[in-house]
This record gives structure tokens, C-alpha cells and sequence, in this order.
């Protein structure tokens, strides 16, 4: 709603789409492929093909936002076609992951058809192997890490050595909820679920429930 409330302002009102694109000689559009069709118009309305000073930023390669509306590389080409004379940079040097990572990303990535052809690459060194590990639930998933956690352990290293990266915040849930029940600390990111104010009362009232004679809570 924000975003069509702002576009129906800045199409109806010509003062102020005309006070913002004074104000921003620039527009700069980071995760491009992460839009949808109604900020592609919004953008139009700020920054209007063939006098704009304009730079977007997109990956055709990702699309993990489509369940938002994103478009993923579709995005990208709908740019392209309501820009037509952009000039497009490929930036195919990958500087954070592995070689062994970069290559299995790009043997997948091929497979998009909606892509433009580029060679992705690194110059860090190849890492350890990929492992793909199949898991039929989240829950699955989070007994599988820490199990993983708990051999890395084993093997003698400590846990400031271990990070464990997930993309929802459902997964999250279920990762943290695994670690504390195997008994292995952990700090998060964000705030730990069980830490929370929210989780926090809600404990303490089923405690308080449960021994209404001891003060401690």
C-alpha cells in the first residue's frame, strides 16, 4: 500500500513528483530482482526513461522473493525494456565465497533461462566440497545441524568456529529451539527467541502457575 499510495500521489500530483525528482539527482536501486511491476512504475515516476541519471543493481541469477511479489529476473529485463538505452556492467568476480561454492552456484545458475550468459569467478581458494544434504521438515533440518555442530565438536572445534546461517525466520525458530534442547549455547543476530520479553512473561506465568508459593518469579 505504501508503495501504490506513493506512485498514485506522484502520477496525480505534478508538484510534488516534480519537487522529488529535484530533490534526488540520483536514484540508486540496490537488489533490483527483489522488485515487483508497481516499483518498476514508481521508479518510472521518479526517475522518467531518457532523463534520468539512474543506476539499479540486480542479480537475474536470484529469485527468492517471488512470494512477495518479486519478479527475480524478470525484474531485470522489464528494466531493461523501459530503459532501453542502459548500459549494462557484469559483475562476475565473486570476493566472499569459495571457489568450490562459486562453481556449484554457477553449474545451477545455467539452467536459468531467463538469464544472461556471464562467468562468474573467484580468486579465493576453493574451500571444502559442497554438501547437499536433503532434510523432509524444518525440524529435520535443525536436528541434522546439530548433530553437525556437535561432530565439529568432536573433532576440536570450539564454538566460535561455528556459524549456522538460515534464510526464515521459522528455520530460525526451530534452530535455536534444537540447540537449547542439545544443550548448546549460542548467540544470535537477531534477538533469541527464548530471551524475549514476550517468551520471557510467558514463562514466567507458567511457572508462576505451576508453583504459586515460590517467590523467585
Amino acid at each position: 500500500d505504501f508503495v501504490r499510495v506513493a506512485a498514485r500521489i506522484l502520477s496525480s500530483v505534478p508538484a510534488a513528483r516534480d519537487a522529488l525528482r529535484k530533490a534526488h539527482a540520483h536514484v540508486l536501486v540496490d537488489e533490483f530482482q527483489d522488485t515487483n511491476a508497481l516499483q518498476l512504475e514508481l521508479l518510472k515516476l521518479l526517475a522518467p526513461p531518457g532523463a534520468a541519471r539512474l543506476t539499479v543493481v540486480g542479480d537475474d541469477d536470484q529469485s527468492i522473493y517471488a512470494f512477495q511479489g518479486a519478479q527475480g529476473p524478470a525484474a531485470v529485463r522489464a528494466f531493461l525494456a523501459v530503459y532501453p538505452d542502459a548500459t549494462r556492467v557484469a559483475l562476475e568476480q565473486n570476493y566472499r565465497s569459495s571457489g568450490a561454492i562459486v562453481r556449484a552456484a554457477s553449474a545451477l545458475a545455467v539452467h536459468n533461462t531467463m538469464r544472461w550468459d556471464k562467468r562468474v569467478f573467484t580468486a579465493n581458494p576453493d574451500g571444502e566440497r559442497v554438501a547437499v544434504v536433503e532434510c523432509r521438515t524444518v525440524r529435520d533440518e535443525a536436528e541434522h545441524v546439530v548433530e553437525t555442530v556437535r561432530r565439529l565438536l568432536r573433532d576440536g572445534f570450539k564454538l566460535a568456529e561455528v556459524a549456522v546461517l538460515y534464510r526464515s525466520q521459522r528455520t530460525g525458530v526451530e534452530m535455536q529451539s534444537a540447540l537449547l534442547a542439545a544443550g548448546i549455547p549460542f548467540n544470535t543476530h537477531r534477538a533469541n527467541l527464548w530471551r524475549t520479553l514476550q517468551v520471557e512473561g510467558t514463562l514466567a506465568l507458567l511457572r508462576f502457575l505451576l508453583r504459586p508459593d515460590d517467590d523467585a518469579y
